[in-house]
């Protein structure tokens, strides 16, 4: 159950069934807890956390095969844990030394085409695909 109180005002009792209350104090930490087993989501990739940040890493010859599949695993976790996922802010680049800026083959999660991005910012560093 939870209240939202903002100077002299309160809202009403609600219940709240799953999932973590917006702008509260606790909001963070039990957020936190919530996506503590998404690890055990994947077991042939990395993910990596920060915040409300979730970043998938994959490497293998087989990269877009590896990738979907743990698209796929993770949709099954979000779902379980009756979570949601913004697909319009989900993104992948592929990077590294050789990596060819029209290597753009096609990611998808709940049936949906993930977006290819030459560039992302990462802990506050641009990654460009190709290191440099």
């Amino acid at each position: 159950m939870t209240i939202t109180a903002l100077q002299d005002y309160q809202s009403q009792l609600e219940h709240v069934t799953y999932g973590v209350p917006q702008r509260s104090v606790l909001g963070p930490s039990l957020f936190l807890i919530y996506l503590n087993d998404i690890q055990y989501a994947i077991t042939n990739a990395k993910i990596k956390l920060f915040a409300d940040d979730s970043n998938l890493f994959c490497n293998s010859k087989e990269l877009f095969t590896l990738a979907n599949a743990g698209m796929l695993h993770l949709s099954h976790w979000f779902k379980v844990n009756k979570l949601s996922l913004n697909v319009d802010e989900t993104c992948y680049s592929v990077f590294g030394p050789n990596c060819k800026k029209d290597m753009a083959l096609t990611l998808y999660i709940n049936g949906k085409v993930i977006q290819n991005v030459n560039h992302r910012t990462y802990l506050g560093i641009m990654i460009i695909n190709d290191l440099k």
